[in-house]
């Protein structure tokens, strides 16, 4: 009780360091970005039941997976930019489910691939130089099986940005998850806060504020014939800091599973201030290795296309 005391005591002055820094835009787009290809094609919501990259996703759900081991690899690829090159969002997810009630996570985003002239700090003028803007996070995270059905998560992250100059930034998540089983239908809620904790701070001591935000999930899956499942996703997501760069995002989408073989996957997500796409995908099952596809069309000016592309493996007892 003393641990739990002290972990909430560092999530409160996480919260206020978040809520005094800076109100401006939204930095840290790595925050709102996933490269999970299910979750993309189904409306990009996390907090739903998913089947893989648990820990950007719905760090819960491991303790239902059918294996004990999960790795998991994503790459989201955008349109390639004149004199620019090509950004990509990469992660890397591993989780371990032990002793029934427990799950561990560990893992890396890294967001990057553009490089730009580097202007003359006098003239102004672009010279020869170079420089590449990233960002890379290093994150841990931990579940906890409360019941069959209700389970509380913790996930916390180290951030580096560089652009022409490197802030740092400390990030906590905390969310819970209801799953209930039917005779021939599953469904499930999640609800997630997440990325607040100390402001991005430069070297030079400016702040920035986290896009915090808080989502709430559903989906509903159920038995559509005899070879295959049909499930549906719901659920909205709202950017509450900074307070300037408060935005609304709402998303839904649907799979059809064949034989836990082949799964076909759609989805829309709204935004506002000129933010939303369409997106389709497929996703292949072999045994314990998963390969999911997704392209993203953004509707709206302020949203580049995307493609995703998932690869996962499951491995240990359980069953």
């Amino acid at each position: 009780m003393r641990l739990i005391h002290y972990i909430l005591i560092a999530l409160l002055w996480g919260f206020l360091f978040s809520a005094y820094a800076k109100a401006q835009i939204r930095v840290l787009p790595i925050l709102e970005q996933s490269s999970d290809a299910r979750a993309t094609a189904m409306g990009g919501l996390s907090m739903v039941e998913n089947h893989g990259m648990y820990l950007y996703q719905n760090p819960a759900m491991l303790h239902y997976a059918p294996k004990d081991f999960s790795v998991e690899a994503g790459v989201k690829f955008f349109p390639k930019l004149e004199d620019a090159g090509r950004e990509k969002l990469t992660s890397l997810s591993l989780g371990y489910s032990f002793l029934e009630r427990h799950v561990v996570l560990a893992g890396l985003r890294y967001l990057g691939g553009l490089s730009f002239a580097q202007p003359d700090p006098i003239s102004g003028a672009d010279t020869d130089k170079r420089f590449f803007p990233y960002t890379l996070t290093l994150d841990l995270g931990y579940s906890y099986l409360l019941n069959e059905q209700l389970s509380l998560f913790l996930t916390s992250g180290f951030i580096r940005h560089h652009t022409s100059r490197t802030g740092f930034a400390g990030t906590f998540s905390l969310g819970a998850n209801y799953r209930q089983d039917l005779s021939e239908a599953r469904w499930n809620i999640g609800a997630k806060v997440s990325d607040f904790g100390t402001p991005l701070i430069y070297q030079n001591g400016a702040k920035y504020a986290l896009p915090t935000s808080a989502e709430l999930s559903g989906s509903y899956s159920m038995l559509f014939s005899d070879e295959g499942t049909l499930s549906g996703v719901a659920g909205v997501r709202y950017f509450f800091l900074p307070s300037k760069g408060r935005l609304l995002r709402a998303g839904i989408g649907t799979e059809y599973c064949w034989r836990k073989l082949l799964a076909l996957r759609a989805g829309y997500d709204y935004g506002d201030k000129g933010t939303g796409g369409i997106s389709g995908g497929v996703g292949i099952n072999y045994n314990d290795l998963r390969l999911d596809l997704t392209y993203r069309h953004g509707t709206h000016q302020h949203t580049p296309n995307s493609f995703v592309i998932t690869l996962g493996y499951a491995f240990g007892k359980k069953e």
